[in-house]
């Protein structure tokens, strides 16, 4: 089945200000929204909103060049819905100039999620290029974007493949491709010679759903405010949900909650690592809700990311066992103890901020599915996030690497599936980074 495009519009500002708004779209609940922001004249954060929900921020991050930045978000299952009623908000952390929205919506033939990791960059010349991501899904939809300082876009492609739909304010563009075996490729196009930015986004499609879902995130800057909130999702009534914080070690969290009204109990305790701390609560059999977030109180600025994990199909009383500790030497490992019962859920985490010579922290594992990770050393505290299946009682062991770090804090916590359920891996064939949103 072919992905549906809904809508799409665009706008652009040019007076310094910190909002730039898209006119409103014609969504539905359960659509996918891609969203691109680029502004000039200096780096600064950025957020998106539909006015319903907050967009989750492309694994890229900000991407900054001489004179150009942009960033994409997305939503994967939008909650807000209207006929050309929804607005798409971009807020920048602080004033900038010449600043352009993107929105496009696509509704999805099964559940959406992402399909291997994004990417983006700068440069100068006459051929823009976003550097390659490899996908492995069979039903797929593509965004590229480009920003510009004064060149149009010509011939925009995804891995040689051109766009199906396409918006176009002044100085940016946002194009959709379809794709149906999994690719190593990139966002293409021509230009007049100019400074530009360039980036790629994949989404697969699927009838099947994993055991471990993103239902949210954070991350905010030494700038931001001590209470982080993460965006938010849709959680059914009996899943167990998990939070999980890396943040500076001189802040103390506080009034561990969801918007739900869930109560939560710390898991081990607090891991440190070169001036920053990695902690999680659970909850088990939690009360649902259509768009749950996650908040914490800090008592001074975290510089931090905070998580909202849900796990499905576990039991009422899912938590089972749990291991924290540190570890030097790449690759990072943490065992678990011997488990309860043979069907689990093992989530992991990890927390690697020594020696980091560069801005990006490049967190992987080799065993387990990872869920998210925020890789920007020079703005938080990095951290990242994976879970696996297990149909065993032996002990459990998540392996990473996190370059260029040289040490890092481990936690891990187990919870059983529940009776007669049996406990999903992976969406299809893949083990490239996901998130999933509402849809169960």
């Amino acid at each position: 089945m072919a992905w549906t495009f809904v809508d799409s519009d665009s706008n652009k500002e040019d007076a310094s200000s910190t909002t730039v708004a898209a006119p409103g779209i014609t969504v539905a609940a359960g659509d996918l929204t891609c969203v691109f922001v680029g502004w000039e004249n200096g780096n600064t954060t950025c957020a998106v909103s539909d006015g319903t929900s907050s967009l989750t921020p492309w694994q890229t991050g900000v991407v900054a060049g001489t004179n150009v930045r942009f960033a994409m978000f997305y939503i994967l299952s939008s909650v807000a819905t209207g006929t050309n009623s929804v607005v798409y908000t971009a807020t920048l952390g602080a004033a900038r100039t010449f600043r352009n929205i993107c929105v496009m919506a696509m509704r999805p033939p099964g559940r959406a999620y992402l399909d291997g990791n994004s990417a983006g960059t700068t440069g100068v010349g006459t051929t823009p290029a976003s550097g390659n991501i490899t996908t492995t899904g069979t039903d797929g939809c593509a965004f590229g974007c480009y920003t510009e300082l004064g060149s149009s876009l010509n011939t925009p492609t995804i891995n040689s493949v051109s766009p199906a739909n396409t918006v176009t304010p002044l100085r940016s563009t946002l194009w959709q491709s379809a794709y149906s075996a999994g690719f190593t490729g990139q966002a293409t196009g021509s230009i007049s010679s100019n400074d530009w930015g360039m980036g790629v986004l994949c989404f697969n499609s699927s009838s099947s759903v994993p055991s471990a879902a993103l239902v949210g995130r954070i991350s905010l800057g030494t700038g931001g405010a001590p209470t982080l909130t993460t965006s938010g999702g849709k959680v059914a009534t009996g899943d167990a949900l998990v939070i999980i914080a890396s943040y500076d070690s001189g802040a103390t969290p506080s009034n561990i909650r969801d918007s739900a009204s869930n109560s939560y109990t710390e898991i081990g305790t607090v891991k440190t690592e070169s001036g920053s701390s990695l902690r999680m609560w659970r909850c088990n059999n939690a009360t649902g809700g259509n768009n749950v977030t996650a908040s914490i109180d800090f008592s001074s600025n975290p510089a931090g990311t905070v998580y909202l994990v849900k796990l499905m199909g576990v039991a009422t009383a899912a938590y089972d066992q749990f291991a924290d500790g540190n570890d030097a030497a790449s690759p990072y490992t943490l065992t678990s103890p011997t488990l309860s019962q043979a069907s689990e859920v093992v989530l992991a985490a990890i927390m690697a901020n020594t020696g980091g010579s560069g801005f990006l922290i490049d967190y992987k594992s080799s065993n387990f599915t990872l869920l998210d990770r925020e890789r920007d050393w020079a703005a938080y505290w990095t951290s990242a996030i994976s879970f696996t299946i297990v149909n065993a009682t032996t002990a459990v062991t998540p392996s990473w690497t996190a370059s260029p770090s040289t040490n890092s804090a481990l936690k891990l916590a187990t919870f059983k599936g529940g009776t007669g359920v049996t406990l999903t891996g992976s969406l299809g064939n893949f083990d490239a980074e996901m998130r999933l949103l509402g849809w169960f």
